[in-house]
Formats: structure tokens, C-alpha cells, sequence
């Protein structure tokens, strides 16, 4: 569209908001704003006005308003180092309105129209994978890429090992596992996370297949090869322990030295036994010791007193508990008062009683220790425990 005016532009620069009378748009057709910010009020559009081109521009470092009965609206913002061409155009008949026309929008310069025109245009094409975004205020296009899900290495399947174009080999086989970049294929992998032993290359390895490995087969796992432990095992220790053929530790004699009895390796120990005395209680030195071999316990209390006080032996404790057979085990005891031994009284261990605490021994006669003498009691015997 081209406007012919009525002659050459007669310009007026204004500094400040005014109010435009009708000769500026049928006289000077050239209005020019240079400082921002400001307010211009256009006249009523009339029929005198009507196809009268006037060219505004805005030369200022700021925006400017025109106020007036425009066909869309009350007013329009006219953005710096723009220039646009105000007339008046019937919009019905009888009625008429102020238009805004040129290469630029009144509420938009010439940047911001080349834009918004790119963006619709890039728009409106097809970005298989990408998300476009524009942000009109900040004049920025966002292109962001959009991933597949986890293991969908066919959304991104133009992808090889070097970038370039073409089927990621192996893509099929792969489709459980994904690389951040994609940049290399396994050949063969399931999903899951676990790569199965056939799919592991053992070529090179020191354990081809150690699944199938016959036993004298492996080797480097100590000093001695499995071919000689086998021959150890089968041959040469048995050897050793031969009576008539056998040797020692070292090796050098013909025999076959005793093994010490397991009873010669349990060592005796001590335990706390409670004597119980009647009549009077003398002060007493006990050793009680015993040995336990399985489920046979072997015992000896040994008691002695400067002064024995009359004191009448009654019972004493074990270190186990007897077993419960029914039955009294009889033990042996030496009394010894000043220089005379007596061993002519019955003492028993109660393995008849029912009640665990009660399975102890016991004196079936009197067995009394004297004032004024320096007494000693022994008592010794084996019973079986649980």
C-alpha cells in the first residue's frame, strides 16, 4: 500500500506532551517526538481528516502514547526508534477512526515483529525429539531435547558409536540397558543390570570356564599343584601313619609313635564345694578339684582343721550335678586324726534323689572330727552326669 500526501513533510519535533490540533494532520504530515516518555492526544477523527496521511516517529530513547478514538481502542504505544503513519478512515458510514499503518507495529518495532514472525514460522515445522519454547519478553527460543524412557535406546536409534548416522548396532539385542551418551554397543546383554557368564568373553582369561574345570585341572591357587595334593592325600600320608610301614613326624622311623590318651590331655580344676557339719562347724581348709571326661566327672575334696571342734561331717556339693540313675554311687573317703588314718564309714553320692540340688555327697554313718586335734578328711569318687 503506498499514500501520496498532499507535498513535502513539513516536520515539527516536539519535547512534551500536547494535544494535536487537525491542521497537523492535513498541513506538516510530519510530527517528530524526541523525548520519551510523552503524551499525545489526536484530534477527533472527522471527514476532514479522512485519507490524510501524517508519518509519526519516535526518536527518543523511550516509549510514547498516542491517546485518540482508535479503531482498537483509546490509545497506542508507539516503542522507541519507531515511526509509524496515522490516518483516518471511515469504519462505518458516518463514523470514522484513527488507523495506524507502516512497516512497523505501533506497539512494536521492527525487531520485535521479524521475531514473532521466525518464531510462528519455526513453530509450525516438525521437531521430532525437541521441545521449542519462546519466551517473547527475553526474545530467546528454547530447543530442549526430549529422552526416551530408560532402555529405549530405538528413540534415539540414528545415534552410532562415533555419532554419525545410522542404526546403533546391536540396538535389538541391547534394548535393556542404556549409556548416557550411547556412544558404544554390548553385543548380547539382557536388562536387568546382570551380565550372564556365557556373554562374557573368557578367551584371555585364566578361568576360560571354571564351571567345567576337572579338579587336577586347577592350578596357580598355592604352592602345591592339585595333582600333588591328590597324590598327599591318596598316597604318601596314609604312608605315614602305617604301623608296620609308617614313619614319624620327621620321617625317619620305621613305627608308628603312640598317640597320647585323650584322658592324658584333660587337665583337673578347681570348684567351690559347701560342707555341711553338725554338733559344732570347725574352720576349715578346702581343696576341691575334679576333671570332667564327657559324661563321667571325677572329683576330690580334700578338707583339714587345726582343732576339729566335734564337729560331725554331713554333706557336701559337686562340681556337676549328678544324673538322676536311681541309684547311690559310693565313693571313698580317708579320715586322718593326729596320726590315725579310719576308712570304715559309708559316704555315697544321693543320683536316686529327684531333686537336682539334693545330688550330692553324703555321710551314711557318723563321721566326727575331735576338739584338740588337727583333723583332715579326703573324699574321692567318679559319678555320671547328663
Amino acid at each position: 500500500m503506498i499514500w501520496f500526501g498532499t507535498g513535502s513533510p513539513k516536520p515539527i519535533v516536539y519535547t512534551d506532551s500536547a494535544t494535536l490540533k487537525s491542521r497537523h494532520f492535513s498541513v506538516e504530515q510530519l510530527l517528530v517526538a524526541s523525548v520519551a516518555s510523552k503524551t499525545y492526544t489526536l484530534p477527533t477523527p472527522i471527514k476532514d481528516l479522512a485519507g490524510k496521511p501524517t508519518w509519526f516517529v519516535n526518536n527518543s530513547t523511550g516509549s510514547q502514547t498516542l491517546s485518540g478514538a482508535f479503531v482498537g481502542g483509546s490509545s497506542e504505544t508507539v516503542l522507541t526508534k519507531t515511526m509509524i503513519c496515522l490516518m483516518v478512515l471511515p469504519v462505518s458510514p458516518g463514523v470514522f477512526k484513527w488507523f495506524a499503518f507502516g512497516i512497523t507495529s505501533v506497539t512494536a518495532g521492527l525487531a520485535e515483529i521479524v521475531m514473532d514472525y521466525v518464531d510462528t514460522m519455526f513453530q509450525a515445522g516438525t521437531h521430532t525429539g525437541l521441545t521449542v519454547t519462546y519466551n517473547d519478553a527475553q526474545d530467546k527460543e528454547s530447543i530442549a531435547v526430549t529422552y526416551g524412557a530408560v532402555g529405549d535406546i530405538a528413540a534415539i536409534g540414528a545415534l552410532t558409536s562415533s555419532g554419525a548416522a545410522g542404526a546403533v548396532s546391536g540396538k535389538a539385542a541391547n534394548a535393556g540397558h542404556v549409556h548416557p551418551m550411547v556412544s558404544h554397543p554390548h553385543s548380547g546383554i539382557t536388562d536387568g543390570g546382570l551380565i550372564p557368564w556365557a556373554n562374557i568373553d573368557k578367551t584371555t582369561s585364566s578361568i576360560a570356564n571354571i564351571t567345567t574345570k576337572a579338579h587336577t585341572d586347577l592350578t596357580a591357587i598355592g604352592t602345591n599343584t592339585h595333582a600333588q595334593i591328590d597324590t598327599a592325600l591318596g598316597t604318601t600320608i596314609p604312608a605315614y601313619f602305617n604301623v608296620s610301614t609308617g614313619h614319624d613326624h620327621n620321617g625317619v622311623d620305621s613305627k608308628l609313635l603312640p598317640i597320647p590318651s585323650i584322658v592324658e590331655s584333660v587337665e583337673w580344676t578347681t570348684f567351690t564345694s559347701t560342707l555341711v557339719f553338725t554338733t559344732a562347724t570347725p574352720t576349715v581348709t578346702v581343696i576341691a578339684r575334679y576333671r570332667r571326661l564327657g559324661k563321667s566327672v571325677e572329683f576330690l575334696i580334700d578338707i583339714t582343721t587345726a582343732d576339729g571342734l566335734d564337729g560331725v561331717f554331713v554333706s557336701a556339693t559337686l562340681p556337676v550335678v549328678p544324673k538322676a540313675i536311681d541309684a547311690y554311687v559310693p565313693v571313698s573317703y580317708t579320715k586322718l586324726i593326729n596320726a590315725t588314718y579310719t576308712t570304715d564309714k559309708a559316704i555315697e553320692i544321693d543320683a536316686a534323689n529327684a531333686t537336682p540340688a539334693n545330688r550330692i555327697v553324703k555321710a551314711r554313718e557318723t563321721i566326727a572330727l575331735t576338739t584338740g586335734n588337727a583333723c583332715r578328711l579326703s573324699i574321692r569318687g567318679s559319678y555320671e552326669v547328663a
